[in-house]
């Protein structure tokens, strides 16, 4: 940020990885103050994960590209939306110090957190910490509950565990909107061309999570398009043919064009099976004709675009 708002500035500040239903609780609270005190809000995102420059090897996969974040917090009506590049010279930062950065660029009245939320070095920065620090800088800090859901806390580390299982539709309830991935269409083997179901192959981001190895009816669009494509994704490694590194490729329903090199979202409606090898092409060829009718009417039921609750 180059300059001061004029207005007094609400803040949050947090990786906000996959801006889920939890998230969007705080940034409603934080919506509804500003609006109290005549402020404004803002959001400071950390990226990438801390645990990535820390422990590379601990860091988990992320839901969301920084853009998607981004673009998810504009949704949320956010008035400023800062990204602070995480490094291990920020890691060594003290709260004092960090703290004092911010205001030197928004004129803060309130942070508002989680519980369990520190900043600057060693974690210096605890809740009562920054309170305190607060009354000498002319703000003041707000705790917010943990978000649960039916019992279920919500959280980026639950919503990963979720798709790691392959239960997209409850991962998008706790999301609030189906979980998505985009990547360019490249060359594949053509496998299901010669099968009778051309696939776009995606190059998906090696940091972003994949749903686990199965079948699922999808939704897509292409190039940041409104027009909503249905389709059926295969995510695995081809057990019939070869074992080989995963893929995710997508028969989309009723579609006849050229789109290599192009930008396909998908989004995961429902898992429609696990990957199994099976004995003959033949067997396979079946099987994807029954997840094809079975992908077309999930998402062609009118109730499937509202995300309802988990059984």
């Amino acid at each position: 940020v180059s300059h001061s708002p004029d207005r007094p500035i609400v803040l949050t500040v947090g990786k906000f990885d996959g801006v889920h239903i939890a998230h969007q609780h705080l940034l409603a609270r934080l919506r509804r103050r500003a609006a109290e005190i005549d402020a404004q809000t803002a959001v400071m995102i950390l990226y990438p994960n801390p645990l990535l420059v820390l422990r590379p090897d601990a860091a988990p996969l992320a839901l969301t590209t920084l853009a998607d974040r981004i673009a998810l917090l504009r949704d949320q009506g956010i008035h400023h939306i800062l990204v602070e590049p995480f490094s291990h010279e920020l890691a060594q930062t003290s709260a004092d110090d960090f703290i004092a950065r911010i205001l030197h660029h928004l004129r803060v009245v309130e942070l508002w957190e989680g519980p369990g939320f520190a900043l600057g070095r060693n974690r210096q920065g605890t809740l009562p910490y920054l309170s305190h620090l607060g009354e000498g800088l002319g703000f003041t800090v707000h705790a917010v509950a943990p978000f649960s859901l039916l019992g279920e806390t919500v959280s980026t580390s639950h919503i990963r565990r979720l798709l790691g299982e392959g239960d997209v539709a409850r991962a998008a309830w706790l999301l609030g909107r189906w979980h998505s991935l985009a990547g360019q269409v490249i060359h594949g083997a053509k496998r299901g061309r010669d099968l009778g179901y051309p696939t776009a192959n995606l190059d998906i981001a090696a940091d972003l999570t994949v749903p686990a190895h199965g079948i699922y009816a999808v939704r897509a669009s292409l190039d940041g398009e409104a027009e909503s494509l249905l389709g059926v994704a295969s995510i695995g490694v081809r057990p019939t043919f070869d074992n080989g590194p995963r893929s995710v490729e997508v028969y989309l329903l009723d579609f006849d064009r050229d789109i290599y090199d192009r930008t396909l979202r998908v989004e995961f409606v429902a898992r429609l099976r696990e990957e199994r090898k099976f004995e003959s092409v033949d067997a396979l060829i079946e099987q994807m004709g029954r997840d094809v009718a079975n992908g077309r009417a999930i998402l062609t039921e009118p109730d499937t675009l509202r995300l309802a609750s988990p059984r």
